[in-house]
């Protein structure tokens, strides 16, 4: 009789113990938090809640499709006129929706509403009807890009859309392998510390006008010159035209005035060593607001002959 209490016993406090163990083994510590499902990206109208892996995500305009694009992500539909754009044609028209804005590029909040989007992209420039705003809000997070500026850098807004779009390693890539591109051209010419010009021709006035891009291959902003990213309030009229000294000055030619006709122009430092360079409305557009692919084949194939030529080596 003994050893069979004994047995019990000792078969009841192994129970125990392992009975013990096996809770102890349970017990992992306080529950682990649920995953976040959405992000905080600051935008040029504040903190915006974005999700963490947005799926239908629309954008307003074709310069930042092209970062959207560029950063592997391809939007369920892009607003946007491509008459000025056409290095976008192959990527960006096939995305196009007609029916997002109207003639005046203002957003349609109804046809947005129907692709039910759950991030919208928008750019600086599109802000300023806030009762749009307001709508398109109440669609989905609306995402501008994190400057003050009406047309902020491209560096700004493709690292902002990296964010927003959680991918923000490969925006800073991006960012990196572009400027690598242009400042090798600097480098390579030899015109690094020379100086650049980029003006508009309208109404017998010279404005500056954005050339930022100027500066990725290593050349200084010359007297007048705009630095700011967006149009500037800089203006010569035609009777200061020397101070358009530049080592290469660029003119849009905004009006119907032939530059042949312009006195003095053809007497710049920068003309008589055949740097000067009239560009078209494209060319302009391409400069005035730089996007991912037009920065790596359109843009970089228009400067570089012109750098070489600065340098000397046409």
């Amino acid at each position: 009789m003994m050893r069979r209490t004994a047995g019990l016993v000792v078969a009841t406090v192994v129970t125990v113990l392992m009975t013990l163990t096996a809770c102890g083994g349970a017990d992992t510590g306080p529950a682990s938090e649920p995953e976040a499902t959405t992000r905080t990206v600051t935008t040029s109208t504040g903190e915006v809640e974005v999700p963490v892996d947005p799926q239908r995500v629309v954008v307003l305009n074709v310069q930042q499709a092209s970062m959207v694009v560029s950063l592997g992500v391809t939007p369920v539909a892009v607003a946007g006129d491509l008459s000025v754009y056409p290095w976008l044609t192959e990527k960006i028209e096939p995305l196009l929706d007609p029916a997002l804005q109207d003639e005046a590029y203002t957003p349609q909040v109804e046809a947005i509403a129907a692709l039910d989007p759950d991030l919208i992209l928008i750019g600086n420039w599109q802000l300023a009807d806030a009762a749009v705003v307001e709508q398109l809000q109440a669609l989905a997070p609306v995402v501008s890009t994190n400057s003050q500026e009406v047309v902020p850098s491209w560096q700004d807004s493709v690292t902002t859309i990296g964010q927003a779009l959680g991918v923000e390693d490969a925006a800073s890539q991006l960012i990196a392998d572009i400027e690598t591109s242009y400042a090798a051209l600097g480098e390579r010419t030899g015109v690094t510390g020379l100086t650049y010009q980029y003006v508009a021709l309208e109404d017998q006035t010279f404005t500056s006008g954005n050339g930022l891009l100027f500066q990725l291959i290593g050349l200084e902003p010359g007297a007048h010159q705009d630095v700011a990213g967006s149009v500037s309030d800089n203006e010569l009229s035609v009777e200061r035209l020397s101070e358009l000294d530049a080592d290469l000055v660029l003119v849009w030619n905004a009006s119907s005035t032939d530059l042949d006709t312009v006195p003095g122009l053809s007497g710049l430092p920068a003309a008589r060593a055949g740097n000067l360079h009239e560009i078209d409305l494209l060319q302009a557009t391409a400069l005035t607001g730089p996007d991912p692919i037009g920065l790596q084949g359109y843009l970089l194939e228009m400067v570089t002959p012109m750098i070489e030529q600065l340098g000397g080596e046409a």
